[in-house]
């Protein structure tokens, strides 16, 4: 009979090759029934009548011991297979009468007659299903770029077969509040941390779609940043007093003792605020908002007949591409996918990053607009797209905005902007350049 191919196979020596009797290498123990038995006496595995060998080398015991443990898995791996299809087969025979236009998901994953094709189809399925449950519920598609995305489908691979999903009526309640507590965990444990390494006040001002500015107050330290609350200031922008006092409420809130500086926009009332209150506290320092203060500066350039004509053309170019399907899919089709459109939270940052990604790309948008495809579209006869098209064309139009994309000739907008605007934590080392 001939030897299945084992590596273990070279510390046993064949005693009867019809009965498959093997002599161990180590402590000349003779067993039969092949390499099962062999591989359990060499790891040191005690099953039925297999007694461990005492003198085999460690690692050989390891090497026997990690093959146990992988046939043993890809047993159970095969045994559970077989249990899905079994149910799979029992589901499919019980369903039979359900309507063809209302197919089970169940039905369609486990349904024996893929069980062929499973490993190159079963991903495309499940995907499938991942993709109706995003439309049926009109969920936009950044959810998928949830931190807790890839978890949450990690932890139900993990729990296996038969888990079912919690009731609408269940997250409202019992889990919404483990998660309510979760949070109220964290925020009690930052504030402990508050006393011991010092924090910074840090306020967000910003205006919403009804026109009204508000004010974001956020406590960071190096364990973590936490949302205090918010406050409407739209009657009271340009009043020191009233800030500072809004202001001295949250230090007070947070305790004077643990707050070693604030961030504010750069603003003139809120540079006033900043002076009331170090007046107030001699050892808090006052900081202006590093994003404001690049918006503000990117607004200056904005007013310069040049700069504002060129930002003004790539905006409308851009409207243009991103308000018609069919030229956005084109344009994703010649940049492979890339996107010249990037919102930041501050409207001139966005102006100037969206036309450096406008002039990055310049070859491939003047390739597509020359393309035969471009060319015998309808869009190329409507007056816009044919406006479109010649700026596309047009050199002086690339030149300027090569000029515009890096104010003075050496700053660029993009990177350092995108590092100072994101919510990852920890940008100072960033900024100042230090490890």
């Amino acid at each position: 009979m001939v030897r299945e191919k084992d590596v273990l196979w070279q510390y046993g020596k064949v005693v009867d090759g019809k009965t498959q009797k093997v002599e161990c290498c180590f402590c000349g123990a003779n067993m039969s029934s092949g390499i099962t038995r062999f591989r359990n006496h060499l790891a040191g595995v005690s099953k039925k009548d297999v007694a461990p060998c005492k003198q085999v080398p460690d690692e050989v015991r390891m090497l026997a011991y990690n093959l146990v443990k992988t046939k043993d898995k890809e047993a159970d791996a095969k045994k559970q297979r077989k249990k899905e299809l079994t149910l799979a087969s029992r589901h499919e025979s019980t369903s039979m009468g359900e309507s063809l236009l209302s197919p089970s998901p169940i039905r369609t994953l486990l349904h024996p007659s893929i069980e062929n094709i499973w490993p190159k189809r079963g991903k495309e399925l499940v995907d499938d299903l991942m993709g109706k449950f995003f439309f049926d519920n009109g969920l936009p598609f950044n959810v998928a770029r949830s931190r807790y995305y890839q978890p949450l489908i990690d932890a139900i691979a993990a729990y296996g077969v038969g888990y079912k999903g919690p009731s609408s009526e269940t997250l409202r309640t019992d889990i919404l509040q483990n998660v309510k507590e979760e949070v109220q965990k964290f925020v009690d444990d930052r504030r402990k941390d508050w006393a011991e390494t010092g924090c910074t006040i840090m306020s967000d001002s910003w205006t919403d779609a009804r026109d009204r500015s508000l004010i974001n107050f956020l406590v960071a330290c190096p364990k973590g940043t936490v949302f205090l609350r918010s406050a409407d200031i739209t009657a009271h922008v340009n009043d020191p007093k009233y800030l500072s006092n809004l202001f001295e409420e949250i230090i007070q809130e947070v305790g004077p003792e643990n707050v070693v500086q604030i961030i504010t926009d750069i603003g003139d009332s809120f540079k006033a605020v900043g002076n009331i209150l170090c007046g107030k506290y001699p050892k808090l320092f006052w900081a202006g908002c590093a994003t404001h203060g690049v918006d503000l500066m990117l607004e200056d350039f904005s007013k310069l007949n040049l700069v504002g004509r060129i930002l003004e053309v790539a905006k409308e170019v851009i409207r243009y591409i991103y308000s018609n399907t069919g030229v956005l899919s084109m344009m994703h089709r010649f940049t492979e996918n890339r996107e010249l459109s990037k919102s930041l939270s501050t409207r001139f940052a966005t102006r100037f990053v969206s036309l450096q990604s406008l002039v990055g790309l310049e070859m491939q948008l003047r390739h597509m607009f020359t393309h035969p495809d471009w060319m015998a579209s309808p869009l190329n006869q409507t007056e816009e797209g044919r406006f479109v098209a010649s700026i596309m064309h047009n050199e002086e139009f690339w030149i300027e905005a090569k000029e515009v994309k890096v104010p003075n000739g050496h700053w660029e907008s993009s990177p350092s902007f995108e590092t100072v605007d994101s919510d990852e934590e920890g940008i100072g080392p960033a900024i100042y350049g230090k490890p």
